[in-house]
């Protein structure tokens, strides 16, 4: 048994390493298996733990259940052989409450702030419309600075500019990203933005100022849909074409540019016309991805309202527009193999807090308004609320035997819980896990043998 990907130390330590009864044993139900010129690929889907049997080795798989032989002991250690009365349903929920536990304390370090819920912008499924408009005071922002510090227990600290448009409230950018450096405080930023209001000189203080490393901008569709969609107030020129040009700014300043395509019923046939522009215009630009979204459901001034089959229509157009942002080397890079997961998003995530202009803490932005639970002033004054976001569920009976349960975790109270999961896209899910697990099976055999070519000519 060779180990390509080593297992997540942290899960497996907490696993341990069973050694064998005298029992019979069969194959861990959440294995991911795929068969390579040279053997067969299992990877554990809990631990992260990625191997490869030898044609020879993987004969044991084929006589199971069986009581334990020597060359089945390792198997065996790492969990890819269990007891056949071994419940991993079980086990892998006992693990997630372990590190969950494990997962509390009061560092803090990632923030989502909040300059203000004011914007440019007037998309007709924006969650915010009945938001209260406010702008963070300078008061609140040096107060910003002051949690920051007394929070970030020697640990980098990482923010997320979120709004409203963040760059309506430049200001305080500003002033907090001074704050934290002349507390010599070491901190990472990113943002999410409409990316109408940049210019170069805003640019170049993303650089030195703000530590901006990556920016969301969204986008729903070509040049006619985007503009009629995002209805700029008083828009100066081609809103479209400007935010375009910033993106190249952007990418040249070697900002990371994610760009992200909400999918609708609106524009889901301009899509395919804007993901060939983008490929025409940044194909191969290592500081551009692009990515597709399903827009939530019942938001905005203009609720949408999506049936599950109408959410089982958008969920194949994404995914058939996925694989084309692969080819044109715009999509995300899913190397990512799965393993067990415990926390869905900074909603269920003790070490993350959003602070909104008033200075008042939420758990997730959607929900900002009615749940904040504390603010800067006074720190916590409602602790039980955080606790009703680590509600998690599972979306169906079938769960407990999918292979990749365990790396699939889903909030209760979050909008995304009434997305359908459903055979046809496990199918498809299951085929693209095992497509990026012979890609990383085959970069580590090409790496080693790019290390021979180098070691034999030196």
């Amino acid at each position: 048994m060779r180990t390509i990907l080593a297992a997540k130390e942290s899960i497996a330590q907490l696993w341990g390493h069973p050694k064998p009864k005298d029992t019979a044993y069969r194959l861990m139900k959440y294995l991911l298996r795929v068969e390579v010129e040279d053997g067969v690929l299992l990877h554990n889907c809990v631990t992260g733990h990625l191997v490869l049997l030898t044609n020879e080795e993987a004969g044991i798989l084929k006589n199971l259940p069986a009581k334990p032989t020597e060359p089945m002991q390792e198997l065996i250690a790492n969990h890819f052989l269990v007891p056949e009365d071994f419940d991993e349903y079980r086990s892998v929920k006992q693990l997630r409450k372990i590190c969950q536990t494990q997962q509390t304390g009061d560092a803090i370090n990632h923030y989502v702030i909040l300059p203000t819920t004011f914007c440019n912008a007037r998309c007709f499924y924006c969650y915010e419309s009945d938001f209260p408009r406010v702008h963070m005071t300078e008061e609140t922002a040096s107060k910003v600075v002051d949690f920051i510090d007394e929070h970030r227990i020697d640990k980098d600290v990482s923010i997320n500019w979120f709004g409203g448009e963040p760059l309506v409230g430049m200001a305080r950018i500003d002033q907090i990203s001074q704050g934290l450096k002349d507390r010599g405080i070491d901190f990472s930023a990113s943002m999410i933005s409409n990316g109408y209001l940049l210019d170069e000189a805003i640019v170049k203080k993303c650089v030195d100022l703000w530590n901006l490393k990556r920016i969301q901008i969204t986008l729903d569709g070509t040049e006619t849909v985007y503009n009629k969609v995002k209805a700029y107030a008083n828009a100066q020129d081609n809103p479209f074409q400007r935010v375009l040009r910033n993106i190249d700014l952007l990418s040249a300043y070697k900002i990371h540019v994610s760009i992200r395509i909400n999918v609708g019923f609106y524009n889901k046939d301009d899509i395919h016309t804007l993901i060939e522009e983008l490929g025409e215009r940044y194909s191969g630009n290592k500081h551009v991805s692009v990515y597709l979204n399903m827009l939530f459901n019942h938001q905005g001034y203009e609720p949408v309202h999506l049936s599950q089959e109408d959410m089982v229509e958008l969920l194949c157009i994404i995914d058939d527009f996925t694989l084309r942002l692969k080819e044109l080397k715009l999509g995300f890079d899913r190397k990512k193999l799965p393993s067990l997961q415990f926390s869905q998003c900074m909603a269920d995530n003790s070490h993350v807090i959003e602070i909104q202009p008033d200075g008042s803490f939420c758990r997730c932005e959607h929900e900002a308004i009615s749940e904040s639970y504390g603010n800067l002033a006074d720190g916590v004054l409602d602790p039980e609320k955080p606790l009703l976001w680590k509600e998690s569920f599972e979306r169906s009976d079938y769960c407990p035997e999918c292979s990749v349960y365990p790396a699939c975790f889903l909030l209760r109270r979050c909008l995304s819980a009434d997305v359908p999961c459903i055979e046809s896209f496990r199918l498809r899910s299951l085929k693209a896990h095992k497509e990026v697990l012979r890609s990383v099976y085959q970069k580590r055999i090409e790496g080693e043998k790019n290390e021979e070519v180098s070691g034999s000519g030196s």
